[in-house]
């Protein structure tokens, strides 16, 4: 069952900048499954955007679309008990440029691998940025999570 996420804004406060998720996210969890979908807006206003909008193709950079999704598994591991989220390796494929300026839909899925070292957790992400029914990046990686629950 999604639970709706109305204060992302407010969870993000404690975790690093940039934050491009959008307040009003849906937050689902089921075995070890997580997932978040929500809205992303990358604003013309922050420097590393507003200077690529005067690119012969006008684009947000993937490293600023990583941001996105590192704001979604923020708070997936907030709101699934885990803390210090840390990317291992990731890959990302772009179909066509991501908007500014516009509310782009992300879906974010984490699995955690089983494997645990002590109170550290192995996960593996998928994300998918779209608008509409248009992809416009999938990204996927994996990291580590420290569980705030004793270690099984």
């Amino acid at each position: 069952m999604d639970e709706y996420v109305s204060n992302v804004g407010e969870i993000l406060k404690g975790w690093p900048r940039p934050h491009y998720l959008s307040d009003g996210a849906f937050y689902a969890h089921e075995g070890d499954l997580y997932s978040l979908s929500g809205k992303v807006l990358f604003p013309l206003s922050d420097l590393s955007i507003g200077d690529r909008m005067r690119a012969t193709t006008p684009h947000v950079n993937v490293a600023n679309a990583e941001f996105g999704v590192w704001n979604a598994i923020h708070i997936i591991s907030s709101m699934g008990s885990f803390r210090d989220p840390l990317a291992t390796g990731g890959t990302f494929r772009a179909f066509r440029p991501i908007l500014a300026d516009t509310f782009m839909d992300l879906d974010v899925k984490l699995s955690l691998t089983g494997e645990r070292k002590g109170r550290r957790v192995l996960a593996s992400y998928k994300a998918v940025y779209a608008w509409g029914d248009k992809v416009f990046m999938e990204l996927e990686g994996e990291g580590v999570l420290t569980s705030i629950e004793n270690s099984s």
